[in-house]
């Protein structure tokens, strides 16, 4: 009962750091991108928000219509919202965007 006591204070305490400084536990994780690769928009008519965190809650930072080639992240995507997220650098803006409206292309992906 006590190392679970310790390990409780120990995660209220870090969940109370990042409320202070105004960051939720979902956006705390940003995962490291070692590989980038191009991409489509293939959003439809919508087209795809870049978003500052992985949730559908966060601010929209961009819209990227249907067709736009953007440089996204191969690697290290991060899920929220029940969507699985992307980095993607678009218009000057860093922020994250749902794969599920992403595509690949055949541009070969660099480091």
């Amino acid at each position: 009962m006590r190392t679970f006591g310790k390990a409780l204070a120990v995660t209220l305490a870090t969940l109370a750091t990042l409320v202070i400084v105004g960051v939720t536990p979902a956006q705390a994780h940003t995962p490291t991108v070692t590989r980038y690769c191009q991409y489509e928009v293939d959003a439809g008519t919508d087209g795809l928000r870049v978003r500052a965190h992985h949730d559908t809650t966060s601010t929209i930072l961009r819209w990227m219509p249907s067709g736009t080639l953007i440089t996204a992240g191969y690697d290290g995507t991060a899920t929220g919202s029940g969507y699985t997220w992307r980095q993607v650098w678009y218009s000057g803006a860093h922020g994250w965007s749902a794969t599920n409206y992403l595509r690949r292309t055949t541009a070969p992906c660099y480091v």
